[in-house]
Order: C-alpha cells, then sequence, then structure tokens
C-alpha cells in the first residue's frame, strides 16, 4: 500500500485551454470565431499520488515508478506489478 509523505493538495479545478492550463483570475483571450477546446481538470487530492507520486506517495526503497501521469500510475514492487 502506498502512504503519503506529504498530505496531498487539496482537490481543484484547473482550466485547460487548447492544452495550456490556466490558474484562478486569467483572463484569455480569443478572436472573434476562433474554436477553442476547453477543459476543466481535477487537480490535488488522490490524483496527486498518480501525478507526482515522488512528492506525495512514499513508495519504498523497493518500488520502481514505471509511469505516472494526470490518470495513473504503474509501479513496480519486488518483482510483481501493480497499477
Amino acid at each position: 500500500m502506498l502512504t503519503a509523505s506529504i498530505p496531498p493538495r487539496t482537490p481543484f479545478v484547473v482550466l485547460r485551454v487548447d492544452g495550456t492550463d490556466y490558474k484562478a483570475g486569467s483572463e484569455i483571450k480569443v478572436r472573434q470565431g476562433e474554436r477553442i477546446i476547453v477543459e476543466a481538470v481535477l487537480m490535488g487530492g488522490k490524483r496527486d499520488y498518480c501525478s507526482n507520486p515522488n512528492t506525495y506517495a512514499n513508495v519504498g526503497r523497493n518500488t520502481v515508478v514505471l509511469s505516472q501521469g494526470e490518470n495513473g500510475m504503474s509501479f513496480q514492487i519486488n518483482q510483481a506489478i501493480g497499477n
């Protein structure tokens, strides 16, 4: 089981426009007729363990993080692969 090295951040939402994240209060200017892709992305909370396990998960000496990202992570403990 993975335990936290430091507590994860309080969950919050980030606005992502055309792949760029914007902080609260940011202004986004668009030209008339321009098409953009807008996403609301949940950050912090349990997602911190997956996106940044070196900071938020105490994976131990025998654990190797194989992949990490916004939607999950894979790790290996003593030759057994887990998700």
